[in-house]
């Protein structure tokens, strides 16, 4: 059995299916291809995970989701972990509109523990924010990666699953700005504490300057408070002396 990720033909979303196809001595598919329904291999086994992954397949079966949802994501997760030892297949429609052995590519599925970090230098009256993305020990600009499917990052024939829909909506933004997002220096200082301060709860943000602390450290530092004027009492043989400070 090989696993087989496409688009649909009209609809233009996921379709996973599962599928029964011989292959040749030099490791490439043969035509006939038939499709399975994963359902009818529930009933075949106990085991949680495998469970997991038919019901995955079948969930992209017929699925016409256009954007994100947790239940997809669990359905891909399950298939991700590949239980069975499958081999993946991704149909290249410049090949042919069709899925069948000639138009179908091996490749790597995985899920991906995710290294997004964002970087904002100072240019001038204004500030540049970009995104990078570290995987398997290369760095990849954000515009330069591929989103496939909503949910994978397409790296030559490897499909990584970004598991972390708030990272996904990350890539996805500065991917909408050329990951180039300029921001005027008079809107800066509202933006570092509305949007970014937020942001590196979750993701690391290098900047490339002294950037200035949020109202929130601020306060949790106590530099909030007016000062205080203290006298200092010191006793000198007969004498008090009074040193303000």
């Amino acid at each position: 059995m090989v696993v087989i990720f496409s688009r649909h033909k009209y609809y233009r979303h996921l379709v996973v299916e599962l599928a029964i196809v011989e292959v040749s001595k030099n490791g490439k598919l043969k035509n006939p291809i038939q499709v399975l329904d994963p359902l009818d291999l529930v009933w075949k086994t106990e085991k949680q995970d495998e469970l997991k992954f038919y019901t995955g397949i079948s969930r992209f079966k017929n699925s016409y989701n256009e954007g994100r949802n947790e239940s997809d994501l669990a359905a891909l997760k399950a298939i991700a972990t590949n239980p069975l030892n499958l081999d993946f297949y991704l149909h290249d429609e410049k090949i042919n509109s069709t899925v069948n052995a000639n138009s179908v590519v091996k490749i790597q599925l995985s899920i991906l523990k995710v290294n997004l970090e964002l970087n904002v230098d100072e240019r001038g009256d204004s500030f540049a924010i970009s995104g990078l993305l570290h995987l398997n020990g290369k760095t990849y600009d954000l515009e330069d990666i591929k989103l496939r499917f909503h949910y994978f990052v397409e790296i030559k024939n490897q499909l990584h699953l970004i598991a972390n829909p708030y990272v996904l909506s990350v890539i996805d933004f500065f991917k909408q700005h050329q990951n180039n997002l300029v921001i005027e220096r008079s809107e800066y200082e509202e933006f570092q504490q509305d949007i970014l301060a937020k942001v590196e709860e979750k993701i690391k943000i290098n900047y490339a300057y002294l950037k200035p602390a949020t109202k929130k450290q601020i306060e949790e530092q106590g530099f909030d408070l007016e000062n205080e004027q203290i006298i200092y009492l010191t006793e000198s043989e007969d004498f008090v002396l009074l040193t303000p400070v």
